[in-house]
């Protein structure tokens, strides 16, 4: 009897730990540099800090970037789900990430959670009135998918991207928040309503 309650108690727990697994913000993905070694604890401890010390010194201003809070506000209302790592932002929604901003009807971040226990924006979806305003340019569309970590924002319907006085427009587009650079192009596949790229491009005085 004794060992029938212990192999029913077990399975029990074990059912517990996935369910907890299943429910939780998923795991952030591991750096590929992150790799089993034969080191002993004393080395690893040693080297580890040598590249803390080297990554320290060679931060380039896009990880400095990436290590500021982003800031998230909406005038309806915002619903956290943080045991999925979701968070919705809904009315008028408004996303800041250091120089870059995101506006729209409806703005989805989904999170992850890191190694040593804190958590991160991964990946924000925003639905109508799209707005992304950079020291880069500025985009604009019905739909669109920012990927905070590469800083690219891929933009859907009614698309349209300004820089410097130069316009494009197009069915679908992506945008690099941080060096400025984008694409735009047509899709009648999906229903696109556009049979060419209409762009404005300001000549430079010379």
């Amino acid at each position: 009897m004794k060992k029938k309650f212990f192999i029913v108690f077990t399975i029990f727990n074990f059912f517990l730990f996935v369910s907890k697994l299943l429910t939780a913000a998923p795991l952030c993905s591991i750096p590929e540099e992150i790799k089993l070694t034969n080191e002993t604890p004393e080395q690893t401890d040693t080297n580890n800090a040598n590249k803390n010390n080297e990554n320290e010194e060679n931060k380039s201003e896009e990880e400095i970037e990436d290590e500021k809070e982003i800031e998230i506000s909406a005038d309806k209302k915002i619903e956290v789900d943080k045991e999925n790592g979701v968070m919705i932002a809904t009315g008028n929604a408004f996303v800041k990430d250091g120089v870059t901003s995101l506006s729209a009807d409806i703005l989805t971040a989904f999170s992850c959670e890191t190694n040593d226990g804190d958590t991160k924006i991964i990946q924000i979806n925003a639905d109508d009135n799209v707005v992304i305003k950079s020291d880069q340019g500025n985009a604009y569309a019905n739909r669109a998918i920012y990927f905070v970590e590469k800083k690219i924002i891929e933009l859907y319907e009614n698309v349209k991207l300004e820089k410097d006085g130069n316009i494009l427009v197009g069915d679908m587009g992506q945008f690099n928040v941080y060096t400025g650079k984008g694409e735009i192009s047509v899709n009648q596949s999906y229903g696109g309503k556009r049979k060419k790229v209409y762009g404005i491009i300001k000549s430079k005085k010379k």
